[in-house]
C-alpha cells in the first residue's frame, strides 16, 4: 500500500519533467538564465545520453550547458510534450519512463516546417535537500525518418 508521500513524490517528479520541457523550450529566448535553471533540475554528476538523437553523451552541469547551449543556438523555436509516465519510487530514488513528442525549427530557416521527433525517455532521480533532481536521462529516438529506432530497456 502506498502512502501520501509516495503520491507527492510522483507528482513532484512529473512536475520536474514538465519544468525540464518548459525550460528547454524557452532556451532560444532565455540563454544563460535558462541554462542555469536547467542545471538546477539535475544533480552535479548527472549523466545525459542523447546518443540516439545527436550522437552525444554528456556528464555534469558543464556537459549539460555545452549541449543545450549549442542546441538553443541552433534553434529558433522548440516544443516538447511528455506523456504516459511510469514512475517507480523507492525511498530517495526513483526511475521513470516517458513518451515524448517534440518539434523545433532552425535559426537558419525559422519559417520552415518544424522538425518532428518522438520516442522515449528513461530517467533516474534522487531526492536532494531541495527536492527531487534528475541524475540520469536517456533518450530513445523512435522517429521513423531518422533511421532505425532504438529499443528502450524493458
Amino acid at each position: 500500500m502506498h502512502d501520501v508521500r509516495w503520491l507527492r513524490d510522483i507528482e513532484e517528479i512529473k512536475t520536474l519533467k514538465a519544468r525540464y520541457g518548459d525550460i528547454v523550450d524557452s532556451l532560444p529566448m532565455t540563454g544563460e538564465r535558462g541554462l542555469a535553471q536547467l542545471c538546477g533540475l539535475f544533480t552535479p554528476d548527472t549523466q545525459l545520453d542523447f546518443t540516439d538523437l545527436f550522437g552525444k553523451c554528456l556528464a555534469g552541469h558543464d556537459g549539460l550547458r555545452e549541449f543545450f547551449g549549442l542546441l538553443a543556438g541552433n534553434r529558433a523555436w522548440m516544443w516538447h510534450s511528455f506523456s504516459n509516465p511510469i514512475i517507480d519510487v523507492a525511498g530517495d530514488t526513483a526511475k521513470a519512463k516517458w513518451l515524448f513528442y517534440a518539434m523545433s525549427t532552425g535559426r537558419d530557416d525559422p519559417s520552415a516546417a518544424p522538425r518532428l521527433s518522438y520516442g522515449r525517455y528513461e530517467d533516474e532521480y534522487v531526492r536532494a535537500a531541495g527536492g527531487w533532481q534528475q541524475r540520469r536521462l536517456k533518450v530513445f529516438n523512435e522517429t521513423r525518418d531518422w533511421g532505425v529506432p532504438s529499443q528502450p530497456t524493458r
